[in-house]
């Protein structure tokens, strides 16, 4: 099965039409839904993308409910960061690279050799390019 790790700029490009990325969202989901795909939403990501703005909005709920329910419980699963959380904080206090502490945790999600990542869905592509591409991980929309 192939596993998809998902930043929380996919799922907001999916519900604002007014992303640059919100046609593709719509059209990776679909293609989610026919697929044999893992979704792997680490739960920072959740924090990102229910924040308040977002949950005010009865439409946004609406499309990211559809979607998960259709992807669970066989096709999602939501990934602790309680193994990632010291680590990623420690490389960001002593660490050159300006990241959020959620794409950091992201980081090291993928260098996680227990956790196969095979596609990173994200529009923060300079974020990810170098470790997407030492860890031969593809990332989506930029590659396809």
């Amino acid at each position: 099965m192939l596993n998809i790790l998902t930043d929380a700029s996919f799922w907001i490009a999916l519900v604002d039409p007014r992303d640059q990325y919100h046609n593709q969202a719509k059209i990776f989901a679909e293609e989610i839904y026919k697929s044999k795909i893992k979704v792997l939403i680490p739960w920072p990501v959740l924090y990102e993308i229910f924040r308040t703005r977002f949950v005010k909005n009865k439409r946004n709920k609406e499309i990211i409910n559809r979607l998960f329910k259709k992807l669970s419980p066989l096709y999602i699963e939501y990934i602790d960061d309680k193994e990632y959380r010291e680590l990623a904080l420690q490389e960001i206090l002593k660490g050159k690279r300006a990241l959020s502490l959620v794409d950091k945790i992201i980081h090291c999600i993928l260098y996680d050799k227990n956790l196969p990542i095979h596609i990173l869905v994200t529009a923060d592509i300079r974020d990810f390019q170098d470790i997407c591409s030492q860890l031969n991980i593809k990332i989506w929309p930029l590659q396809e």
